[in-house]
């Protein structure tokens, strides 16, 4: 940034000086998590890998996608560097250990596989987004000032601790202030639509069937529906991706929900031309019973009221 007289302009470090306070606080709460087996979880993921392998009769696989290449080995030298660059790749045998190609001079990075590093990696997109920017979604971070009396959605689409996704999203209303009716509809109903889908989820549930008994979004907002209503969870956005009913028979396919899938249940609700929209996410845990929450992050009560 320059003022018109080409001089530099000054910047205040102090603004993007980290809390240690905050960051003490945060790696004393992580500390009192339950602890993870961290070569258990990377031979289990290989051994899923392998047994697919064996089910289908195939000696092996080549895999290139980064996040393939980490679920089967655990290793993520330069993950995103690597989604747009052929750099690395490996081969997975249907039984013994994977074989990692990698890139010059870092063959260092999976010598001690199955190891992986205990922290967050990368977020996927920049979804952080307020008043006329909620509307319609998929507008990403701007310099945009937050104001006061408008609705802040956030996708958080963030690849974390282990290379697993987080997506979950929310909307608040910036204050001070109090909510509009407008937008108390618009979140009522996206908070209407999430919870309703989650209510249907259950091992053996279709594909199909999910559409044709997923909550019906008005009218007119239906130009604007998200586009994936529930979609898998895992190192990325996965398999299955569930259209709406009315994009089913464009893009939709069979297939049924089994128990222990994890999933993000969407909702987007904003009217074409509207002014604001709001973006509600949930990620659930597919269990015998139905389903339990991953996160518990709550909902706002007084756009609910």
């Amino acid at each position: 940034m320059e003022h018109p007289d080409n001089r530099p302009a000054e910047i205040d470090t102090a603004a993007f000086k980290l809390d240690d306070y905050d960051l003490e606080r945060v790696r004393g709460e992580m500390a009192r998590l339950p602890a993870v087996d961290e070569e258990r979880l990377c031979l289990n993921r290989l051994a899923r890998v392998q047994a697919e392998l064996q089910k289908r009769d195939l000696g092996g696989m080549l895999l290139y996608d980064p996040v393939n290449l980490r679920y089967a080995t655990g290793c993520r030298n330069m993950q995103v560097w690597a989604m747009r660059n052929s750099s690395r790749y490996c081969l997975v045998p249907a039984e013994g250990k994977a074989v990692v190609f990698d890139f010059m001079q870092c063959e260092h990075m999976s010598e001690h596989l199955p190891t992986v590093a205990l922290d967050g990696d990368y977020t996927e997109s920049r979804m952080v987004v307020s008043g006329p920017r909620t509307n319609p979604w998929y507008t990403e971070a701007s310099d945009r000032r937050i104001q006061a009396g408008e609705l802040l959605g956030i996708d958080t689409n963030m690849i974390g601790p282990l290379g697993y996704s987080t997506d979950m999203s929310r909307t608040w209303l910036c204050k001070p202030g109090r909510p509009t009716e407008t937008q108390k509809e618009l979140y009522r109903l996206a908070h209407e639509q999430v919870h309703h889908n989650m209510a249907l989820l259950e091992p053996g549930l279709g594909f199909r069937e999910l559409a044709e008994k997923s909550w019906r979004i008005p009218e007119k907002y239906a130009d604007l529906e998200c586009g994936c209503i529930v979609h898998g969870i895992g190192m990325c956005n996965e398999y299955p991706q569930i259209a709406p009913l009315n994009a089913f028979g464009e893009c939709g396919y069979d297939g049924h929900f089994e128990e222990n899938m994890t999933v993000s249940v969407e909702s987007y609700i904003g009217a074409p031309g509207g002014h604001e929209g709001v973006k509600l996410e949930e990620m659930v845990h597919i269990t015998g019973e139905g389903t339990a929450l991953v996160g518990q992050f709550p909902f706002e009560d007084d756009l609910l009221s």
